[in-house]
């Protein structure tokens, strides 16, 4: 009740108060850092395979359902999203965010190794980015 009695009667201290607060904010405000493009690594790993002349029904049959079992087993998955066209096999294997990228690299191409065994001979190349 005093401050609002005293906030009242002396307006002129009470808009100094609020002028220099006001003040304080601002300059407060101005030498806030801000980033606009921050340094941001999606933890995210492209696998292409190629198969020329393949359907992608055999796409999915032969290649995308062995390689999407296995890639469900490394550790820190977060999703898998694949597409098949005519000749090309795409796999997006995105990670939790906060895995060391390195570390998730490795336990994929590791998952692959186990699972080229069995693909069909005929693929010809696979490429992880």
């Amino acid at each position: 009740m005093k401050i609002t009695r005293y906030a009242v009667y002396n307006h002129l201290a009470t808009s100094a108060v609020l002028i220099g607060l006001l003040v304080l904010g601002i300059y407060g405000l101005a030498r806030l850092p801000v980033d606009f493009l921050p340094d941001i690594t999606y933890p995210m790993i492209k696998v292409h395979i190629w198969w020329h002349g393949a359907t992608p029904e055999e796409i999915d049959r032969n290649i995308a359902d062995p390689i999407e079992r296995q890639m469900a087993t490394v550790d820190n998955l977060d999703y898998l999203e694949s597409s098949s066209i005519e000749g090309m096999y795409t796999l997006l294997v995105n990670f939790k965010y906060g895995v060391n990228i390195d570390t998730a690299y490795q336990d994929a191409l590791a998952a692959m190794a186990r699972v080229a065994r069995r693909l069909p001979p005929r693929y010809r190349s696979a490429h992880c980015y």
